[in-house]
């Protein structure tokens, strides 16, 4: 036989030794796929990919460790006995082929040297590489800041041409804004009592602080708002959205609660507003808002005009009724609002609010004041909340929710007499559905989100022609956008990386010194302890076969460690001869081990 290879040999070992090195670069690939992942956003298929393939690394890369570092130490030891070497440094590399045989063969053999420490080290990288690639990839949530442009209902623009649409011209509309008002006294406690209104509007709270700084609206029930319909929000991405919007709101002052005696009345509830806070307003041409700007003089009294139920606010027909005088003031609110939306569903509410610090008017001139607005309530609230259908001796609904807001209590047989109530809780529950009258009749089908895929065009209020008017205004609103995001251990991944380096290097020189070394492959294998034995009995040849080969052709031998013949003839069965020798050899060859014998 020759040392000299055939090119299949050459074509094997080369093919052999580059599925070694190429084996631990898939970690590598893995550990840049799981930085790569770094603060991009979640996406589960992904996510359960990655992961699942860094459970299957947490368990493989143990095994392609221990197999290619195994390897390599064998190599470099198969070329030092070829070059010549100690056989303690054969023993401290042959023994270190696992973790636990480089702790074990360091400590037995007392080799407390460079490399006994370095084989220990290399060693240690196989656990925790493992257990490093199961720890890469995590998740968090992460807050991204931008700036979007909001859109809102103005209530402070647009009133002049809402109330002249208020004659029942578009019977559509009237029945629609009926719908709205009465579903909206008739929610449920638990929707009066949140933020929002039964079509997801939010709801704006009385202004009760005149101070100038931001003031937290804190825990409120259904007596807190302004409002039983809620200002359409439109334009909110997905995330938490803090803007501000502009508003105002009618607030009631009653003075006076009390009952009214007159057999020939047809009113349930009068309802008297104090004549000196009245102002008209005389010019409406070339002004950007109804309520700031304008030239007002003459006071005038509301209920001046008998012929119509100017100071009569909704009822039903009964002899003893209501009388209440009531000083209504236009308060101009900013409030600040905090909406989380998901799925591009909003849940808003106002967080602070305080006065508006643009120019303000008078607070006495109210939207009451305008075109007949007062008589037009007067007129349509009836209506609009079910007069028609009432008995003569019934409250409507309206006067119901005056009684109480809680909707259980509402139609209860016997309601509380209005003038028993609570002045300020009347006046509040009052302005309630007159502020709720304006907002729904300013974009009813918006409120009611018949309309919302688009937000109607944007322009300066147009008085010669009040139907152009602008009902919308835009904010600029600062999104929170949260979202679920990859985060990759850093530390875990230097772990990691370094130790799939230290393998690959490993694997690299691993083959280098395969391709160096002449020799056979002879060290680690059981067919070493036989070769050029004289007690056992072997074929002529073979001397150039790796370990593995010669257990191959070999394997049909049987053999023993026991007592063996030291001088030609001598019985080893004598118990009689002195000194003994243990050896491996063929099983017929080989003596028992004599308990107390002497041996070399």
């Amino acid at each position: 036989m020759t040392l000299r290879k055939t090119k299949l040999d050459w074509c094997k070992k080369i093919a052999i030794n580059v599925l070694m090195v190429l084996s631990p670069m898939s970690f590598l690939v893995l550990a840049g796929i799981n930085a790569r992942l770094h603060s991009h956003v979640v996406e589960s298929k992904i996510l359960d990919r990655v992961q699942s393939a860094n459970k299957i690394a947490t368990t493989v890369f143990p095994l392609v460790f221990t197999g290619i570092m195994g390897r390599t130490i064998m190599k470099i030891a198969g070329w030092k006995l070829e070059k010549g070497t100690s056989l303690g440094t054969l023993e401290q590399l042959t023994g270190s082929r696992t973790v636990f045989g480089a702790v074990h063969t360091q400590f037995h053999l007392g080799s407390y040297n460079l490399m006994g420490l370095a084989l220990i080290l290399i060693w240690i990288m196989s656990p925790i590489g493992g257990q490093s690639t199961s720890r890469l990839l995590g998740t968090n949530h992460h807050e991204t800041n931008r700036s979007t442009l909001v859109h809102y209902t103005d209530t402070r623009g647009s009133l002049f041409s809402t109330w002249l649409s208020l004659d029942g011209s578009n019977s559509y509309d009237v029945g629609l804004l009926s719908t709205v008002l009465s579903a909206s006294i008739t929610a449920p406690l638990v929707v009066k009592n949140s933020s929002l209104d039964l079509w997801g509007n939010v709801k704006i709270p009385y202004l009760l602080s005149s101070e100038s700084s931001w003031s937290p609206t804190g825990q409120m029930d259904s007596s807190s708002y302004s409002s039983t319909v809620g200002l359409p929000i439109f334009g909110l991405p997905d995330g938490r959205t803090t803007f501000s919007v502009e508003s105002t709101q009618v607030q009631l002052n009653c003075t006076t609660l009390r009952p009214k005696v007159n057999s020939n009345s047809s009113t349930g509830i009068e309802i008297s507003l104090n004549s000196d806070n009245y102002i008209q307003v005389q010019n409406f041409s070339n002004k950007s808002r109804i309520f700031q700007g304008f030239n007002y003089t003459d006071l005038y009294d509301l209920t001046i005009d008998p012929s119509i139920s100017a100071g009569t606010l909704p009822g039903g027909s009964w002899v003893n009724g209501t009388l209440a005088e009531c000083n209504p003031t236009q308060i101009y609110v900013e409030s600040q609002l905090s909406c989380m939306t998901s799925a591009g569903i909003p849940n808003c509410s106002v967080v602070a609010q305080r006065p508006s610090l643009d120019p303000l008017t008078n607070a006495n001139l109210t939207w009451l004041n305008l075109g007949g607005s007062f008589e037009l309530a007067s007129l349509y609230l009836p209506q609009f909340f079910g007069k028609s259908l009432q008995t003569m001796d019934e409250y409507d609904i309206a006067q119901r929710y005056l009684s109480t807001p809680d909707t259980t209590q509402m139609y209860r047989e016997f309601a509380t007499p209005l003038y028993e109530i609570d002045r300020i809780q009347f006046g509040r529950r009052l302005g309630q559905l007159i502020n709720g009258l304006i907002i729904a009749s300013t974009a009813t089908m918006y409120v009611s989100g018949t309309n919302t895929d688009q937000v109607p065009p944007y322009g300066l209020y147009d008085y010669q022609h009040p139907s152009n008017a602008t009902q919308y205004q835009n904010t600029t609103g600062f999104v929170i956008t949260v979202d679920e995001v990859y985060v990759c251990s850093w530390p875990w991944l230097v772990i990691s990386m370094s130790a799939t380096t230290i393998l690959i290097v490993a694997a690299v020189l691993g083959s280098v010194y395969d391709l160096k070394k002449q020799t056979p492959d002879i060290l680690g294998h059981c067919s070493t302890m036989i070769r050029d034995s004289k007690y056992v009995s072997l074929p002529q040849g073979g001397n150039l076969l790796d370990g593995l080969e010669r257990t191959r052709m070999l394997g049909y031998l049987k053999i023993k460690l026991g007592e063996v013949n030291l001088q030609e003839g001598e019985d080893i069965l004598d118990s009689r001869r002195g000194v003994g020798h243990l050896a491996v050899a063929d099983i017929d060859r080989a003596g028992g081990i004599r308990q107390g014998g002497l041996y070399i």
